[in-house]
């Protein structure tokens, strides 16, 4: 089974399983991604405007 770690930590561990999408979540600016997988991978980054 694949993972997508950001900062060392699993996303499928801390969402919710009912209400979120592992595949959809939000990186900031510093964050590490790692994938276990090696299929082809894309990360959209938008960054946001306060």
């Amino acid at each position: 089974m694949e993972t997508i770690k950001v900062n060392n930590v699993d996303k499928r561990e801390i969402l919710d399983f009912v209400s979120s999408d592992y595949l959809n979540f939000e990186i900031y600016s510093g964050d590490a991604i790692t994938l276990s997988s090696n299929d082809p991978f894309t990360i959209e980054y938008r960054e946001k405007v306060l």
